[in-house]
């Protein structure tokens, strides 16, 4: 699913609900639905904010999968600094 459809399906809801305006705020992916609505569909949206959004696309779109399976790895029991916990993590990166 895209963000363009994703902010299609918040159009659709917006005007089943006979809502004409509203301001939008949406948190990491929802951020950028928010966004993909403020550029599709600029009559519906008053203002925004968008929190937690990253800059651009990964380069490496595996990365979060990758970096999950590090943190259900990671050996908590030997693990006692953020520094420690990244270089393992790098592994998995």
């Amino acid at each position: 699913m895209s963000y363009d459809v994703m902010s299609q399906d918040v159009r659709c809801f917006l005007t089943d609900n006979s809502i004409r305006t509203c301001s939008v705020i949406g948190h990491s992916m929802g951020g950028r639905v928010a966004m993909a609505l403020c550029l599709d569909h600029t009559n519906f949206v008053d203002k925004i904010v968008a929190v937690d959004v990253s800059p651009s696309r990964s380069p490496n779109p595996g990365i979060a999968t990758a970096c999950i399976k590090g943190m259900l790895n990671m050996p908590l029991d030997r693990i006692t600094s953020r520094r420690q916990a990244s270089q393992f993590l790098l592994e998995y990166a």
